[in-house]
């Protein structure tokens, strides 16, 4: 137990990819095969569409991190931000 404890605790981001895609296939696969309600849609179509929202999400978020980490380079080394108008005692820069 303390070994699957461990496993999963330091696991890579690349394993943990591969149990998500890979949990995400066989359920489908699953839902596939034996589904528990019998639906009037094309499932594969409706997850096409999710995956596609999915990634525009994803590309979004990537060029929303990028432009906020310039910033904080920007800052840094021009000195500029509310936080460096006032001049703040050594304690508040631990938090």
């Amino acid at each position: 137990m303390h070994d699957l404890l461990h496993f999963f605790t330091h696991i890579s981001d690349e394993v943990r990819g591969i149990f998500l895609v890979g949990g995400l296939t066989l359920f489908l696969l699953l839902e596939s095969g034996v589904p528990l309600f019998k639906m009037d849609y094309r499932k594969l179509k409706h997850a096409g569409i999710n995956i596609s929202f999915t990634v525009i999400t994803l590309i979004v978020n990537l060029i929303g991190a990028a432009l906020i980490f310039a910033a904080v380079q920007y800052n840094e080394t021009n000195n500029t931000g509310l936080l460096n108008l006032i001049e703040l005692p050594l304690w508040l820069y631990v938090f």
